[in-house]
């Protein structure tokens, strides 16, 4: 419903409304708003009822509408109250006409409180009743005395319905928080007036505090009407796509400063509703009179692994008492806000305590793949977690700003130099692994001699392995797949050995060359070295790169494919690995110039996801492809989509048909895609591979985009030797390691220029 579908007088008074000057005025401009549309309302609803003569006959406002606290698309909550059979559905059919979205709910007196005692949502929204119409119903007026004998456990219910919602609907901390129904929100302050109105006064509220409930509650309310107001429906949540929407109506200098607000309120509302009663928390109220040298003590203190979860807890309390951003001014900036980043389910001050959560659960049983040992000093890590994000838009490079806050900040707090020094390069690097795991081909050698390197040693390859994994999983954890994790142990494996034997890119390829070919052939059973020349041969045709990107296995089959050519066209063959969601599919077949284009065209043309391509040809001229690909739920391929897959590759690698026809026959029944929002991102990187340039790409996901991008790089004579998809949001985040037809570097600016100007034509 939009704003000019709404009742006359209630659409000139949106229209006409000003917005609060700052985020000071949220609060005292909400309760004027509200009221005013209830008043509304009131002159809307009060003449029909007029109409009631029935002297039997109570009319009470409930809900929001009771309480005066409405947004535009709230429902209009009445409650009819009668003790006989009245008929008075012409009333109610005119109100329909009137209001908007009136929600009618007819009791009989005499079931009043039985209505209560069985449904709990009945019971809270009649503590709300204001009189509307007919005689005032005593026994309605009186719910808060009678309220405790019905319902004797009225507190209990109240917090099991709390965490139940908490789970369904995202409150404070998350970046598009529910500010009706998630934790902090209007629902929970709500909450608190019902207990105290019908004399549950949870243990863990101050008398001091009621006034702070207030003001973030009439901050929520205010918040919900220019949600209501920019959305023109009826919406609680704090979206980030319409953030603008928000920032053109409020036109107030900082676009962050709304859900900034909004979000503050949800984090610092004092009230937190508990799941069963408890005193107040000690080490809160000491935090509240510590100096700040005194906090400074605890959190050294805290790094002590017999003590499960202190240093968790010890920053949540100083967060929560409000002196996290005395210790730590950077944190203020970070505290609550909202960016516009999809990938991150919460704001950066959430995150960091998750993060920090994560490393101490994460430091009681470390993961296998490292051999984490006592002196891994953990403390370092769990410092190193709570500054990582302190940069944030601050500049353009938040692990630089970041990291320099970190310096300065931990010699105020006395630190050492050496331990400083490892807390700066665990918070510079802590995107280190995740990026290149991620962006880059980890079956590179070059690569891993390079980010060996940078790393130094294994103790902090250990500490920064233990800050990414608590990191990434601290971002978004559906976003964490089996396969991202896989990438990111491979990585550290190949890291962690790298660290302890130094060797030179050269020697790393032939170190790699030489334990895949002694493998292969324990596989192949050669046991005579004549016998073991193909493999050889097979070796010296391809690369390092190669040896590193299948197992043992894998390349013994692919020798064997590669002979049956003599007799068949092409050999495609399907893999399921199980444990990580994802079909790795192999195409054998004579290289020819566009193959890599047509066969990830067909296969998007099947609506699955490449995640990875690797392309290899032979001196013989033999290509060998393979693509790592899930379908749209992150799950193999199936069996029956496979068979006709099979078949559409094999036709179209022999040019029977063209992987351009298939998608642009599918297309129309393809899911909607997303609006283009612009030319696709180009970037070259001649630095990170001794070997290839790697060109990113980040576009509009579409169907058939890496056939499209491909065919362009096929027309600019690139060659492309493996590819690096991923998707997030509808944006396609694409790497490319490409050379020139003659296997070289792209050193030519021109050249450069071209690729741009045509990859610039992906989004028409």
């Amino acid at each position: 419903m939009k704003i000019n579908q709404l009742p006359i007088k209630i659409k000139t008074f949106v229209q006409s409304c000003q917005p609060p000057g700052s985020p000071e005025d949220l609060a005292d401009w909400g309760v004027r708003f509200s009221d005013e549309l209830s008043s509304l309302n009131d002159g809307l609803i009060l003449p029909v009822l007029e109409q009631l003569k029935n002297e039997n006959l109570s009319v009470y406002a409930i809900g929001g509408y009771g309480r005066r606290h409405m947004a535009p698309f709230s429902d209009i909550d009445i409650l009819f109250l009668t003790d006989d059979d009245t008929d008075f559905s012409s009333v109610m059919a005119e109100l329909w006409d009137t209001v908007h979205e009136p929600s009618i709910i007819v009791r009989h007196q005499n079931d009043l409180k039985n209505s209560a005692k069985e449904d709990l949502l009945f019971s809270t929204t009649i503590l709300d009743a204001r009189w509307l119409q007919g005689p005032r119903s005593e026994e309605l007026e009186t719910a808060h005395q009678w309220m405790h004998d019905i319902r004797p456990h009225f507190d209990e219910d109240l917090s099991k319905e709390a965490a139940s919602r908490h789970k369904a609907q995202p409150g404070a901390g998350h970046q598009e928080p529910n500010i009706r129904e998630g934790q902090g929100g209007l629902r929970d302050l709500q909450i608190h007036r019902w207990l105290e109105k019908t004399g549950f006064v949870p243990n863990n509220i101050r008398p001091s505090q009621s006034e702070n409930l207030t003001l973030h509650y009439n901050v929520f309310v205010a918040g919900r009407a220019i949600i209501h107001m920019t959305s023109e429906r009826k919406e609680n949540r704090l979206l980030l796509d319409e953030a603008g929407a928000r920032f053109d109506w409020l036109r107030w200098k900082n676009p962050d400063l709304f859900a900034k607000s909004i979000c503050l309120s949800l984090k610092n509302a004092p009230f937190e509703f508990p799941t069963s009663r408890s005193n107040p928390d000690q080490q809160f109220d000491d935090i509240k009179h510590a100096s700040k040298d005194e906090l400074v003590k605890m959190i050294q203190s805290s790094f002590s692994r017999s003590n499960d979860s202190s240093f968790s807890k010890l920053i949540r309390n100083i967060d929560k008492a409000r002196r996290l951003g005395e210790m730590l001014p950077a944190w203020d900036h970070i505290d609550c806000l909202v960016r516009n980043d999809a990938a991150h389910s919460y704001t950066p001050d959430e995150h960091t305590h998750r993060v920090i959560e994560n490393i101490e659960t994460f430091s009681k049983n470390p993961a296998s793949i490292l051999d984490f040992s006592d002196e891994t000093r953990w403390g370092l890590v769990l410092l190193a977690a709570l500054f990582h994000d302190v940069g944030k838009g601050l500049s353009s490079d938040h692990s630089i700003e970041g990291a320099s806050i970190a310096r300065d900040t931990l010699r105020d707090w006395g630190y050492s130099e050496d331990d400083i020094e490892t807390v700066v390069f665990l918070v510079k690097n802590h995107l280190l692994l995740t990026y290149n795991a991620f962006h880059r081909d980890v079956d590179d050698p070059s690569l891993i001699h390079m980010l060996a390197k940078q790393i130094g040693d294994i103790s902090r390859l250990r500490k920064l392995y233990a800050l990414t994994t608590s990191d990434v999983r601290a971002v978004a954890p559906e976003l964490f797949s089996d396969w991202k994790s896989n990438l990111l142990s491979l990585l550290t494996i190949r890291l962690a050995r790298q660290c302890e034997s130094n060797l030179t890119t050269e020697n790393i390829e032939k170190a790699v060359i030489k334990k895949r070919g002694a493998a292969v052939i324990k596989v192949l059973n050669d046991d005579s070295p004549s016998d073991t020349q193909h493999v050889h041969k097979h070796f010296t045709d391809l690369d390092a790169r190669y040896a590193m990107a299948h197992q043992p296995e894998r390349i013994a089959e692919h020798i064997e494919w590669i002979s049956e050519l003599n007799t068949i066209q092409s050999k495609i063959v399907k893999h399921d690995f199980l444990d990580v969601g994802v079909s790795e599919i192999s195409v054998v077949t004579p290289a020819r110039r566009g193959l890599f284009g047509d066969i990830a065209g067909t296969i998007a043309s099947r609506s699955l996801n490449i995640l990875e391509a690797n392309i290899f040809t032979n001196a013989d001229g033999i290509a060998l492809d393979t693509f790592k690909v899930t379908d749209l739920n992150g799950n193999v391929v199936d069996e029956d989509r496979w068979k006709s897959l099979q078949i559409e590759l094999h036709d179209v690698i022999h040019e029977k048909i063209r992987a351009e026809d298939l998608i642009n026959s599918r297309i129309r029944y393809a899911s909607p895609e997303p609006e283009s929002n612009g030319p696709p991102v180009v970037e070259f990187d001649n630095e990170s591979s001794q070997t290839h340039t790697i060109i990113d790409i980040s576009a509009t996901d579409k169907m058939g985009l890496l056939y499209r991008i491909a065919a362009i790089f096929r027309d600019c004579n690139i060659s492309i030797t493996s590819a690096i998809v991923s998707t997030s949001a509808g944006r396609a985040d694409d790497v490319f390691y490409v050379t020139v037809d003659s296997g070289e570097k792209i050193v030519d600016t021109a050249v450069m220029a071209a690729i741009r100007d045509q990859l610039a034509t992906i989004a028409d």
